[in-house]
């Protein structure tokens, strides 16, 4: 297998999945990019290359990406600003030689119809990996279980009310470990080029649902609104 590179390698998706890539003997395959290469010099001593970049700094990303052949993408964080600091990535790969792009992205973009303002950055940025000229594999994840309490919010926990626009719409949450570990098995098999996979948990619940076991878990009544 050749070399994979993880940009934003020091986030919590970035960190899972290196720390399972390592554990399968992966980590002298690893380079993990990051703004702060301080916060990954413990993963030196396993083999990994850390580098310096900033998807806000083209300009870093180049160098950045260079001798791998494969790239987890893993979305960044800013609604809105995404689709500039992924082209970065993108063009980065695609000019250093990556054969292979993983992308996280969302589930449902690839439905015009899909209101949901986050998918607009992710269709995007799906388009412009298809137009790179690298293999590709879409990851479609629903979303984190473990990330809904801090979609909520602490002011939401503290008042009681969660403000929300689902009007009751349903989805199919994932445990954040699951969509890693899919990954994970992208990154080390073969077979999974142009391909696109919805990742989602076992059950479709409403946000009403979801408000009814944020709280039972905070051990407080927390409303739909």
């Amino acid at each position: 297998m050749g070399k994979i590179v993880i940009p934003g390698a020091s986030g919590q998706y970035g960190r899972m999945a290196t720390d399972k890539l390592i554990a399968l003997g992966h980590g002298p395959e690893l380079i993990l990019i990051t703004r702060t290469p301080a916060k990954l010099a413990q993963r030196l001593s396993a083999g990994c290359e850390v580098r310096y970049g900033d998807f806000d700094k083209p300009e870093t990303l180049a160098a950045a990406v260079r001798g791998a052949e494969k790239m987890l993408l893993i979305s960044g964080t800013r609604v809105g600003a995404r689709i500039v600091q992924h082209q970065a990535a993108i063009d980065a790969a695609a000019a250093g030689g990556v054969r292979h792009i993983l992308y996280t992205s969302f589930i449902g973009v690839d439905d015009p119809r899909n209101p949901a303002i986050v998918t607009i950055d992710h269709r995007e940025t799906e388009n412009l990996i298809r137009r790179s000229g690298a293999s590709w594999t879409m990851l479609r994840d629903a979303h984190y279980a473990d990330a809904m309490i801090l979609n909520a919010g602490p002011g939401f926990i503290a008042s009681g009310k969660w403000m929300t626009s689902t009007a009751g719409s349903r989805e199919a949450m994932v445990w954040r470990e699951d969509c890693v570990n899919s990954a994970v098995a992208v990154l080390t098999q073969s077979g999974h080029e142009n391909q696109a996979y919805s990742i989602t948990g076992p059950n479709r619940e409403t946000f009403a649902e979801v408000a009814a076991m944020l709280s039972e878990a905070c051990g407080k009544r927390i409303e739909l609104v």
